[in-house]
């Protein structure tokens, strides 16, 4: 009898332990802590016809004809969606979208091209961005932004970016307006086409200097 209690008991010890270790790992922040695409499962590139969605894998490249849906992504390459994009948690080599864009902890180690909207936040992107539609970035750091951009305002968000520039029609009859909102531009924000308008808030500057527009306060 005292036999059978004791591996019972080392029984219960062991599922104890199994159990502390899932729970542990379950709240861990990978992002800050461990290597991107350490424990995926490991993929080479992969193309997706339709709507695509993705959870804790890792890829050499990734193509989606339709919308994505991805957490926890590692790819190591280039990845083109042409349709709606939603990521969190991920890190790219380089992106190219077609279609809303919705990025958060995301980080882009090259450039990032999108046609259409993109929502960036507690972002990372070590490339250019350069989107032909709108944009709105907060809590991110990012090299450059080029947009081509034709009415309303540019938000940017308690971000920090080298350089902003803008291409816009020569003709608008309204100024676009940037506003750096608890944001820090190292460098120049640039008006080509049309001149445009910087709005500074809660602590928003420009180390650079405001070509072919104005600043308000």
């Amino acid at each position: 009898m005292k036999k059978v209690e004791l591996v019972l008991t080392g029984l219960a010890l062991c599922l104890s332990t199994v159990s502390t270790t899932v729970r542990a790992s379950s709240i861990s922040n990978w992002w800050a802590t461990e290597t991107p695409g350490a424990g995926m499962k490991q993929n080479g590139d992969a193309n997706f016809a339709g709507s695509a969605k993705l959870r804790n894998q890792a890829f050499k490249s990734i193509k989606i004809a339709g919308s994505g849906d991805l957490e926890d992504i590692v790819v190591e390459g280039n990845i083109i969606a042409t349709g709606r994009l939603e990521a969190k948690r991920c890190t790219f080599g380089s992106m190219r979208t077609t279609g809303k864009t919705e990025l958060e902890k995301v980080t882009v180690n090259g450039d990032l091209d999108t046609a259409g909207f993109l929502g960036l936040d507690e972002g990372i992107v070590k490339g250019e961005i350069k989107v032909n539609g709108s944009l709105d970035i907060k809590n991110s750091v990012v090299q450059q932004v080029t947009l081509s951009f034709e009415s309303g305002n540019i938000p940017f968000k308690k971000s920090k970016t080298k350089t902003i520039t803008i291409n816009c029609p020569d003709d608008l009859t309204k100024k676009v307006t940037v506003t750096l909102d608890g944001t820090t531009v190292n460098g120049d924000v640039v008006f080509n086409g049309s001149a445009g308008i910087v709005i500074l808030k809660d602590g928003g500057k420009i180390e650079g200097t405001v070509i072919n527009g104005s600043i308000e306060k």
